[in-house]
């Protein structure tokens, strides 16, 4: 059963890269500076680890060839699902305005409303 552990290994990979690539593509729209990046970390951690299954739900390749999730909007759906105030606490103003004002916010925006459904019909299930 090694090969499970592998093939964890690698899932693990996968999902530390796609944090560090959404963090450089937010990086290109708003000009983070260091601990600006440092603040966001945690919080992309947690919305990867609480929304996976339902970003994977709402992405799901419908035709061979299609790109992946995270290479659609460079991922930055993941920033639109951040809770707003804790956004904001790690931005400056200007920097929420630059994002808030970006194609990428807007076009995020109605994904991370699909994933939303499918986050809040999962914990419906659960109960």
């Amino acid at each position: 059963m090694a090969w499970l552990a592998d093939i964890d290994a690698r899932n693990l990979y996968l999902d530390e890269a796609i944090k560090r690539y959404v963090i450089a593509r937010f990086d290109g729209i708003v000009a983070l500076r260091a601990d600006e990046s440092a603040k966001l970390q945690p919080l992309i951690d947690k919305i990867m680890d609480d929304y996976r299954i339902d970003i994977s739900n709402a992405c799901r390749i419908s035709s061979i060839g299609e790109r992946p999730w995270h290479l659609e909007m460079g991922g930055l759906m993941l920033i639109v699902g951040l809770p707003e105030t804790e956004l904001r606490a790690a931005l400056t103003n200007e920097q929420m305005e630059a994002w808030t004002s970006s194609g990428d916010y807007l076009n995020g925006r109605a994904k991370w409303q699909d994933v939303q459904a499918w986050h809040d019909l999962r914990l419906r299930k659960k109960k």
